[in-house]
C-alpha cells in the first residue's frame, strides 16, 4: 500500500509536470519538431525495410 502510494505521488507529480509543458509554446513547439522527427524516422525504418 505504501509503495502505490509513492507511486500516485510521482504518478501526480509527472501529471502538474506535462500540464505545465502543455502550457508552455516553446516546449510544444520542440515537442512538435521531435514527434515529426520520430514520425520521419519510422517511416524511413518501414520504407528500408520493406525494400529489402
Amino acid at each position: 500500500l505504501e509503495a502505490h502510494r509513492k507511486m500516485n505521488k510521482v504518478d501526480t507529480a509527472r501529471k502538474k509536470r506535462e500540464l505545465a509543458i502543455a502550457h508552455d509554446p516553446i516546449i510544444q513547439k520542440k515537442l512538435e519538431i521531435l514527434k515529426r522527427l520520430q514520425d520521419k524516422q519510422k517511416e524511413q525504418a518501414a520504407s528500408s525495410s520493406s525494400t529489402s
